[in-house]
């Protein structure tokens, strides 16, 4: 649970600071997916994200997602979750959860991620 009472769970889209900084004049607001599951969400003070991203040009290591892959909340433009790029960050840095995939997309990303660590 974040210091806002916040309980953040796998699939969750969240918008952070990037790169990562305290500092809003150093940093742009992005999209990014949660990808570490509940036990590890609420017994840590981090967060596991893969990023987000809205440029469709380098599809290697992501998934597609659209608004339509959404179970609440907004994608705003058709998005790729960059699987690959893999991000620890305190949850004190989370600006607010804008959305969460949904069930389909969740288990599409679970697949994608075994395969990134298991080479299957």
């Amino acid at each position: 649970m974040s210091a806002s009472g916040t309980i953040y769970e796998f699939g969750d889209v969240v918008l952070v600071p990037f790169p990562f900084s305290s500092d809003p004049r150093e940093s742009k607001q992005r999209p990014g997916v949660i990808i570490s599951n509940s036990t590890y969400n609420i017994g840590t003070s981090d967060l596991i994200i893969a990023g987000v991203t809205s440029v469709l040009t380098n599809t290697g290591f992501s998934i597609p997602v659209a608004q339509i892959d959404m179970e609440r909340g907004m994608m705003p433009a058709k998005s790729l979750i960059k699987y690959g790029n893999i991000y620890t960050l305190r949850k004190d840095l989370v600006v607010k959860s804008i959305g969460r995939i949904n069930a389909n997309k969740r288990a599409e990303l679970i697949k994608a991620l075994s395969s990134l660590f298991n080479g299957t």
